[in-house]
């Protein structure tokens, strides 16, 4: 199949004819598997970020394309802590190297302090959901009480 070939199950018919014979017809099944993958972020490390109540913060999302994979990739984050929203600067992408996503996290004034760790996900029709881990640590306050 072309590198461009739509994956799936399919069935291709195979017919058979000659002289003096019945013609014969088989169906013969053809599995056409995605060409390459991606992952995202930097493995199974988790993506580090610290950002004070009250700020937009950006984090640099790595797209790792690989087996020539130039599809396109879809962004979306999991559930997020209660107030923080999420946006991308792009919604998809498409590629044939490796590139960024910048995520743009904006923490609620009044926040928590804590660590949060929050999903990205890619997605790409026909290859498998690829995951990357965001922990968000928001510090106390130098004006927030303690105890």
């Amino acid at each position: 199949a072309a590198s461009a070939a739509q994956a799936g199950n399919f069935t291709i018919s195979l017919r058979g004819a000659g002289t003096g014979v019945t013609a014969q017809t088989i169906p013969l099944p053809l599995t056409v598997q995605p060409v390459g993958n991606f992952t995202l972020g930097t493995g199974a490390t988790p993506i580090a970020v610290t950002g004070q109540a009250g700020q937009t913060i950006t984090v640099p999302v790595r797209i790792a394309r690989t087996g020539g994979f130039g599809g396109r990739l879809a962004f979306l984050t999991g559930a997020l802590p209660g107030g923080v929203t999420a946006t991308f600067d792009t919604t998809a992408t498409t590629a044939t190297s490796d590139s960024v996503v910048t995520l743009r996290l904006t923490i609620p004034a009044g926040f928590t302090a804590g660590t949060y760790p929050i999903t990205v996900r890619g997605v790409a029709a026909g290859l498998p959901e690829q995951t990357a881990t965001v922990n968000l640590t928001v510090p106390a306050s130098a004006f927030e009480p303690t105890g």
